[in-house]
């Protein structure tokens, strides 16, 4: 009998021969499920991210608001905050936050697009992609000791 790894189907391979199967119940539960763990994960990072400025003697403050808006008859929104100081006011007024020095760095989801990978033309006129071959570390040579010999003792 072969090992058990010989054995088995993929999970991808037995999801494949299900078929299109589309049960829209399951996936509105996934979609809940999948925005419950990105919205737990940013604010641990978040939380996280204001006791790293606790550490290092910085003062962070932390406002975050996700609004969704709920399907349904009523289509109601909810709100879900993070505020890293409860006990103090809540977001300062935008003007005194445009004004602040140095410039207000503004971050829209334009930020995270993924850059489009520059094009090299080759003499034949076909566009390759340009394959990067800079590693992301490098490991160098350790240095050489010049120890003086020492005698042993026998």
């Amino acid at each position: 009998m072969p090992p058990r790894h010989q054995r088995s189907v993929p999970w991808r391979e037995k999801r494949k021969a299900r078929g299109p199967v589309f049960d829209p119940k399951k996936k509105a539960k996934a979609d809940r499920e999948r925005f419950r763990r990105g919205k737990e994960g940013s604010f641990k990072r978040l939380n996280d991210l204001y006791l790293d400025g606790l550490d290092t003697g910085r003062e962070r403050r932390i406002y975050v608001v996700i609004s969704s808006t709920l399907k349904g008859p009523h289509g109601s929104i909810q709100y879900v905050t993070y505020n890293s100081h409860p006990k103090e006011n809540w977001i300062p007024p935008v003007d005194e936050v445009a004004e602040g020095w140095p410039k207000t760095e503004e971050w829209t989801p334009e930020n995270f697009k993924r850059k489009e990978k520059k094009q090299v033309v080759n003499g034949d006129g076909e566009a390759k992609r340009r394959q990067s071959r800079k590693r992301l570390f490098t490991i160098s040579q350790p240095p050489l000791w010049n120890l003086p010999q020492t005698p042993t003792l026998a």
